[in-house]
């Protein structure tokens, strides 16, 4: 090839991507104002029953994803997950996910999941149960275990001794006691779980040791993803089992291709292709938020535009109705938001002037007093400061309205987490009442010594105004 054909070639190339990014960002803020929309009032999304953790955990990671870590919404939503108690792993490790990329203490999460292990060191739907896929694989992914140590070793042998000889995953282990009919074959999700997990350890564990056999976890995952490209549909570039392309299976493939340090071609920009056209005239896909918020947290990590700091990017307010100069994100959320049971905070909604001192003392109730508090996302105005015992102190320089997100601990190591609003307004102007500045009486007095002075100075006499006769 010449050297004017491969420009014109990275020429083209780069067009193409260009124009895919142009359609992604207008993708992802269609997509955000729709997750948005369908918040609750307590910070959860709208879901089927039972799968309200799983959605919210994945709308924070969405937002997240695309540089949202501010404002009421996202703040509600991790307050939501912190406080929330989900019985099966696939709740836990999701919210645990989420709350990491939030900078939360996660000590209480990491504990309980732990403690949910059976006893060959995998997870299964629930405490204890039968190691299945993708509750092991997103375990392991959600705690970012040292690999140094045994958990990590016995967690990592489940996941890679669970490979089918056709290098698939399927959703139960082989060594399962009972497997549900229909369940016992390799599938997309589990398979695309299984490399996701792998692939976020292969660098520093590249293998592992099972039962004195050597595994590597580089072969582990190409053939994983060799497997998953015999899954994609070359009509719609699409994944999806029996021929038919579906949006979680797509998106979960397009993760992980685009995950290599070499992404397959062209099953990656297919894949993309594909979750673009599918998506609706709402910003959704399939009306719903976890398919919304799947195919959005696999988009390339971002920092949207968000002029006025209200946690709405500024591509979302227009399909929201709002206004990219104003921050006016506090009434997407229905209701109060008010805490549940146990340790809690009423939410804080203050307002000041700059260059005024202000003082706000953060409250909880419930759990076992002394309570500390401290700030886990967003920020105070300029000049404001959180202490530990939860006063809001100082001189506010910056108008604006600013979200933050607080987490309020009891004696015995309890957290739960509230969001707040301060709205501070620019101090008005000293009122002018029209008057002219006068000089008092010996001021006067002293200017007139001053001009005489001057006057004798100069060897000419003042000179006095004459009366005028009408």
């Amino acid at each position: 090839m010449s050297m004017r054909q491969l420009a014109f070639a990275a020429m083209i190339a780069l067009v193409h991507c260009a124009t895919a990014s142009a359609d992604v960002d207008s993708a992802r803020g269609g997509g955000i104002a729709y997750l948005l929309s369908n918040q609750n009032g307590d910070g959860s999304f709208k879901s089927s029953a039972g799968l309200e953790i799983a959605a919210t955990a994945s709308a924070a990671d969405a937002l997240a994803t695309a540089g949202v870590r501010h404002g009421q919404n996202y703040g509600s939503a991790i307050a939501y997950l912190a406080n929330a108690d989900g019985g099966s792993v696939d709740s836990l490790a999701r919210s645990l996910a989420a709350l990491r990329t939030a900078g939360v203490n996660l000590s209480a999460h990491e504990s309980r999941l732990l403690a949910s292990r059976n006893a060959a060191g995998g997870w299964g739907a629930y405490s204890g149960f039968a190691s299945s896929f993708p509750d092991t694989t997103l375990a392991i992914a959600a705690l970012g275990l040292p690999v140094a140590g045994g958990d990590f070793i016995s967690a990592a042998c489940v996941i890679l001794m669970a490979q089918r000889p056709d290098f698939s995953w399927s959703y139960f282990d082989s060594q399962a006691a009972m497997i549900p009919a229909g369940f016992s074959a390799g599938a997309i999700v589990p398979t695309a779980h299984a490399v996701a997990a792998l692939q976020a350890y292969v660098a520093v564990a590249p293998t592992v040791t099972c039962n004195a056999t050597p595994y590597s976890l580089a072969n582990a995952i190409a053939n994983g993803i060799a497997w998953l490209l015999g899954k994609r549909n070359a009509g719609d570039g699409g994944f999806g089992e029996e021929g038919a392309s579906a949006v979680i299976e797509t998106a979960l493939a397009y993760g992980v291709l685009k995950a290599q340090a070499s992404s397959p071609e062209p099953a990656t920009s297919g894949a993309l292709a594909y979750l673009l056209a599918q998506q609706n005239a709402n910003g959704s896909w399939r009306d719903d938020v976890f398919h919304t918020a799947a195919v959005l947290r696999t988009f390339p990590a971002t920092v949207m535009a968000d002029t006025d700091k209200d946690g709405i990017p500024d591509a979302s307010e227009a399909p929201l109705n709002k206004n990219p100069a104003v921050a006016d994100s506090r009434d997407l959320l229905p209701g109060n938001g008010a805490g549940g049971v146990g340790l809690t905070a009423p939410l804080l909604a203050a307002s000041g002037q700059t260059f005024q001192n202000l003082s706000v003392n953060l409250s909880a109730y419930g759990g076992t007093p002394p309570y500390a508090f401290r700030l886990v996302a967003g920020s105070l105005p300029p000049g404001l400061y959180l202490g530990s015992s939860g006063l809001i102190s100082g001189t506010p320089t910056a108008a604006g309205e600013y979200d933050f997100d607080y987490a309020v601990t009891d004696a015995v190591g309890t957290e739960a987490h509230r969001i707040g609003r301060l709205s501070i307004a620019a101090a008005p102007p000293p009122p002018d009442d029209g008057d002219v500045p006068t000089l008092p009486e010996w001021g006067a007095l002293a200017l007139a010594v001053l001009l005489l002075r001057m006057a004798a100075r100069s060897g000419r006499k003042p000179e006095y105004a004459k009366p005028v006769a009408f």
